[in-house]
């Protein structure tokens, strides 16, 4: 293949733009803005130029405090600078230094105490109100109330006798209808087994059974009789349900009072030393207040 022939390359100066040309030309011409866009300016960063070997370098460092001695750099650009770290951290020397730290001071002042006490009085009044509505049912049922001496918990005997009729009811209702559901599947057995021409034994048998049946339920009729009447007798007497469940409640009522009693006393003893403690705190910094005036009025002596 003849080499003469083969497409020639475009010379490289070519693609070598000319940097008086790329100079000459209007910004308008420009296809993007890469580079140029949402730069913020650096606020604790100074960039500084070295020139060392014939070359020039940027370093970016942290800006310091001071660059010069007449002009800072603007409190403004770095918000920690009036802070003084060995201040905070330092220990107390002398216990007047706590009027002076204002984080120190914050904690004397602050009334997280004295709300903690108001809270727990609110506490103490509704347990109070709920121990006297408890105590004064617990007087009611021991009869030691004089506004309900009359007061009876015994049930009469007509209201005694109406609600054992009332549980008697559903009783025997389910009962007979048990015994229905037994005797319709007895016939249908039978029914289905016994033949019209003849009967063996164990039918006969299984008949008598049947027809002992009614004389028994006759029997239990009667014995439930004899049961309401002797019933009847013992209605006159006390009413012992009702003084057993008198008797229960009075207990549940004593155990109630005596945790309330116990809920009160624990809440009165945190009451008391909530309150101790901030009155201690008060006259805490009333006395750290005068020791600083005083203190304050001597060094002004000195310097007079």
């Amino acid at each position: 293949m003849d080499r003469s022939n083969a497409p020639k390359s475009p010379p490289v100066t070519k693609w070598v733009q000319d940097q008086e040309k790329m100079d000459t030309d209007e910004v308008g011409l420009v296809a993007h803005n890469r580079g140029n866009k949402l730069r913020a300016p650096r606020a604790l960063a100074n960039e500084e130029e070295y020139n060392e070997g014939g070359k020039s370098r940027t370093v970016v460092k942290r800006r310091r405090r001071f660059l010069d001695d007449e002009v800072s750099d603007g409190g403004e650009d770095d918000p920690y600078m009036q802070i003084n770290i060995e201040e905070i951290l330092s220990p107390i020397e002398v216990p007047t230094d706590i009027m002076r730290r204002p984080a120190l001071k914050r904690i004397i002042k602050s009334p997280q105490i004295e709300g903690l006490a108001n809270t727990a009085m609110e506490f103490i009044e509704g347990e109070k109100n709920f121990n006297k509505i408890l105590s004064r049912l617990s007087a009611i049922l021991h009869k030691d109330d004089p506004q309900y001496l009359d007061l009876t918990f015994e049930r009469t005997p007509e209201e005694r006798k109406r609600y054992k009729i009332d549980h008697s009811k559903p009783k025997e209702e389910e009962q007979e209808q048990e015994n229905d559901d037994q005797q319709n599947s007895k016939q249908a057995s039978s029914s289905s087994s016994s033949s019209p021409s003849s009967s063996s034994p164990a039918q006969q048998q299984t008949g008598q059974q049947e027809e002992q049946e009614p004389s028994v339920k006759k029997e239990e009729k009667t014995g439930d009789v004899d049961m309401l009447h002797a019933s009847d007798d013992d209605e006159t007497g006390p009413d012992l349900e009702a003084q057993e469940l008198v008797r229960t409640v009075r207990e549940l009522l004593l155990e109630n009072i005596n945790f309330s009693n116990e809920y009160l006393s624990r809440l009165q003893g945190a009451r008391d030393k909530l309150t101790k403690a901030h009155m201690q705190k008060d006259a805490l910094y009333k006395q750290l207040k005068a020791n600083m005036l005083k203190e304050s009025d001597r060094r002004r002596m000195r310097h007079a």
